[in-house]
């Protein structure tokens, strides 16, 4: 009698557990939708603001363009030798989204043409840099005619530079 009472409680549980499995079950395996849009909007707007002349010792600004984008050119023209030129230079984050700056194009192209003894260089802005949205920063170019050149170019140097600025990802 005893084993038999023993039976049917293991019989019993067994199917109160078999049971709850099962409405478990069926309480999982409806279906389960889950719908949503997300869109994302943003302004990437770098451009180059505002160009000044600084510093002209013997120099001449003859032609400036491309201001409002992020590539300028500008030709200046050097009396002598020694002549010099530093223009300041701002770049601003019109946008909605952080930038960084990439690369810097122009300086080295200028530099490794004709006159060779007229050089630029540009201070106050690197590669890496990063241009937070509404912030500008001001960097400076400078063109020198080297004091010790002995030949006289019969052309100007145009210097193009380009700002290539992309998307700051941290």
């Amino acid at each position: 009698m005893k084993s038999r009472r023993n039976q049917r409680i293991i019989i019993g549980t067994l199917s109160a557990v078999v049971l709850g499995l099962v409405v478990g079950y069926a309480t999982l395996q409806q279906v389960l939708n889950i719908n949503g849009t997300s869109s994302i909007s943003g302004d990437f707007g770098i451009a180059i603001t505002k160009m000044e002349e600084s510093s002209m010792n013997g120099a001449q600004t003859i032609s400036k363009e491309g201001l409002g984008t992020t590539t300028v050119s500008f030709t200046v023209d050097l009396k002598a030798p020694g002549s010099s030129a530093v223009y300041n230079f701002t770049v601003e984050n019109q946008g909605t989204i952080d930038a960084v700056l990439q690369s810097i194009e122009g300086i080295e192209e200028a530099n490794s043409s004709t006159p060779l003894d007229i050089k630029y260089s540009i201070s106050g802005i690197d590669e890496n840099d990063s241009l937070i949205h509404g912030q500008t920063q001001t960097f400076q170019v400078q063109v020198l005619w080297d004091s010790s050149a002995t030949e006289i170019p019969s052309t100007n140097k145009t210097l193009v530079l380009k700002l290539n600025y992309v998307q700051k990802t941290s």
